[in-house]
């Protein structure tokens, strides 16, 4: 569900285009979709005059322009998850350091969020609502439902835990055992990733290189021996829009696998 519903994945595009909102990104969308399609059915049809095929393809372009703009906020939110876990272990050691040596716990994160990209300014805006007057536990639980990342979750808790508790420790500490669980996990999950790849990864070239090898092998031959209906136009359509298609769909597929920390 979360995948159709823009008005709530809008958030995330806000977190990287500050001026964008529900209303104006729907009417951006529709206007790109709307003119970009029929710019590009026009041209079809002008230079084959067939508008079977040209309606083919303004519905087609319909269909792909709009499921581009409705994925990429989740996309944004992947990247986003990505770049949050890949610094987390890191930033968790470092956290722990500065903690470990007696250093304030608000001073700590201020320092470490000017260290760190995104992971950073997410702590900076947790902060920034803690001066307001927002408590530092409201404003972590807003973000970790933002980001739907087990890891993060349990780093706030682990941070909050601590900063509720106000416990003092010498050398490794928490945060410290917890970045050491979190990369083992990544490890185990980029293993995992691999395996599934390799499959993945035949189905792509076969259906990229061997499979239109064999549909021309078989039209050219069954055109002699079933008496086959396919036309040159409908032959240069599965060419430049079914298996193309399909390929997006695989790759789609292989991003949606990947584990966030690794794009």
């Amino acid at each position: 569900m979360n995948l159709i519903n823009l008005k709530q994945n809008i958030e995330y595009l806000k977190l990287k285009y500050e001026f964008i909102d529900y209303e104006t990104y729907k009417q951006l969308m529709n206007l790109i979709v709307i003119i970009a399609s029929i710019f590009f059915s026009t041209i079809c049809y002008i230079s084959s005059s067939n508008i079977e095929y040209t309606i083919y393809l303004f519905v087609f372009l319909i269909i792909i322009g709009y499921a581009i703009f409705y994925y990429y906020p989740i996309m944004l939110k992947k990247q986003f998850i990505g770049k949050i876990e890949k610094d987390l272990p890191f930033f968790l050691i470092d956290l722990d350091m500065k903690l470990s040596i007696g250093q304030e716990f608000i001073s700590s994160l201020k320092e470490l969020s000017k260290e760190y990209d995104f992971l950073g300014t997410i702590f900076t805006k947790i902060i920034d609502n803690y001066e307001k007057g927002i408590s530092l536990q409201k404003s972590s639980r807003e973000y970790s439902k933002l980001f739907d990342s087990q890891d993060f979750k349990r780093a706030l808790t682990q941070i909050m835990n601590i900063y509720d508790s106000g416990k003092c420790f010498k050398e490794r500490g928490p945060l410290f055992e917890l970045s050491e669980e979190i990369v083992n996990i990544q490890t185990t999950h980029t293993k995992l990733y691999s395996n599934k790849l390799v499959m993945v990864s035949l189905l792509f070239i076969g259906i990229t290189a061997i499979l239109p090898s064999l549909l021309l092998v078989f039209v050219n031959i069954g055109s002699f021996i079933l008496d086959l209906g396919i036309t040159g136009n409908q032959l240069l359509l599965i060419f430049i829009l079914v298996f193309p298609a399909i390929d997006i769909i695989i790759i789609f597929v292989i991003l949606n696998m990947m584990p966030a920390f690794l794009r």
